[in-house]
């Protein structure tokens, strides 16, 4: 090895040995931290945020006193088992109320007299069968009783109790009675059928679904010869009973004139059907003049009627005078499902061609009209065991058709010059 290449090995190891020495030791491990004894901490839970303050309320609604009942008394008169029994409703409160004058509403619950038996019979429950007694109110039979008015009805209570539950109507037995219909099951609020409300509104008397008669016992005594007599004769009055009955009949006419008139009563929630038409129609001739008509039902019953375009007449005042439709006529062609119940507030809407309901003669001079329609409700549905409600409902505001063209002119008369008024000779010179 040359000596050059001796110095540069020396040198190369020095430089290595020195670079080693400067470097820093290794550093020691650090040594685990001891694990802490006991269950592992877990971290705290976020604090729930906090619920906005409660409103504070202002004083509770006091709640309006409940309304009083109807002074109205219910009651049931059997004088014996076997011959006829009297129905009375009798208004003996301060307003007028109305009521079903109808027995079929009636219900009878026979119960034995010997209430010390130590295992007593059942009631019998008497009513009038389904196919009989209405579903609902029998608005046809809907009364309205004055103070101190009533109404008296005389019926035969095998209507009730047939077949085998004739055999319950004996001497001894507890007769209950009621008319009307039974409140469902949790209801919070009664509601219709009636069997008494009152006539006003707001109401100021409760209305009730349900009248109750007291108790009675029924007698041991046959009827009354008398009343056996006429039962047995078909009813039929010999003459001397038709003579009193003529003379009582003659002094209520008597009375009744002496007493002066009672006004009729009014009952303001009853159904009341009002029309109200589109307050403008433009059209550019008669033949395409349609006017929108809206039924409603502003009453506070419900409102059974058969609503057609048919029964729509017009009061029409145009260039040429007034000229009046043709009224509608009871016809008898609406099948049942064409009987509609509006509710309380509910309505119906029709849009008519006035044309087709007053003729093709109308309408026929350009120009503005003024159409009243009215609505006659004529289908009563007594062909169908129905009560529709019946009536006539005449618009309130009038629309305005204005037509553009007609085959007749603007103007009914060629125009025509007249003569002016000569000024005053004094006013001439002044001016």
């Amino acid at each position: 090895m040359s000596r050059g290449s001796q110095l540069a090995a020396l040198a190369a190891s020095a430089l290595l040995a020195a670079t080693a020495a400067a470097a820093p030791p290794p550093a020691a491990p650090k040594p685990a931290a001891p694990k802490p004894a006991g269950p592992k901490p877990t971290a705290p839970k976020p604090a729930a945020p906090r619920r906005a303050a409660a409103v504070k309320k202002g004083p509770a609604k006091p709640q309006e006193p409940p309304l009083p009942e109807p002074e109205v008394r219910f009651r049931v008169i059997a004088p014996s088992p076997q011959g006829a029994w009297t129905m009375r409703i009798e208004n003996e409160g301060t307003q007028a109320v109305r009521v079903p004058a109808d027995v079929r509403l009636l219900r009878l619950s026979i119960e034995p007299g010997d209430t010390t038996a130590k295992k007593p019979a059942k009631p019998i429950k008497c009513k009038a069968p389904a196919s009989l007694r209405p579903s609902g109110f029998p608005e046809q039979r809907a009364l309205l009783l004055a103070p101190g008015e009533a109404y008296v009805e005389t019926f035969d209570p095998r209507l009730f109790c047939f077949g085998k539950d004739l055999a319950a109507i004996t001497g001894g037995v507890i007769v209950r009675a009621q008319l009307g219909w039974d409140t469902p099951k949790r209801a919070k609020k009664i509601t219709p059928p009636y069997a008494v409300e009152g006539t006003e509104f707001p109401a100021t008397i409760a209305p009730q679904r349900q009248l109750a008669a007291p108790t009675i016992v029924l007698s041991y005594e046959p009827p009354d010869e008398d009343d056996a007599k006429a039962e047995k004769d078909g009813g039929g009055d010999d003459e001397k009973a038709k003579d009193e009955k003529a003379k009582d009949e003659k002094a209520k006419d008597e009375k009744a004139k002496d007493e002066p008139e009672k006004p009729p009563i009014v009952d303001e929630n009853a159904p009341r059907i009002e029309i109200k038409a589109s307050p403008y129609a433009d059209a550019a001739n008669g033949h395409r003049v349609a006017i929108s008509v809206t039924a409603t039902n502003a009453g506070h019953r419900p409102a059974l009627a058969a609503i057609r375009a048919r029964m729509v007449s017009f009061r029409v005042e145009g260039p040429d005078g007034v000229v009046r439709c043709a009224l509608p006529q009871q016809t008898r062609a609406v099948a049942r499902d064409g009987y509609r119940a509006l509710k309380p507030g509910a309505s119906t809407s029709m849009t008519i061609l006035v044309q087709e309901a007053c003729g093709r003669t109308l309408f026929r001079r350009p120009g503005l009209y003024k159409v009243i329609p009215s609505l006659h409700l004529v289908e009563s549905g007594s062909d169908l065991g129905i009560s529709a409600y019946t009536g006539v409902a005449r618009g309130k505001d009038p629309t305005f058709v204005r037509i553009a063209e007609g085959p007749e002119p603007f103007h009914a008369a060629p125009p025509k010059a007249v003569h002016m008024a000569k000024p005053d000779t004094a006013d001439a010179a002044g001016q």
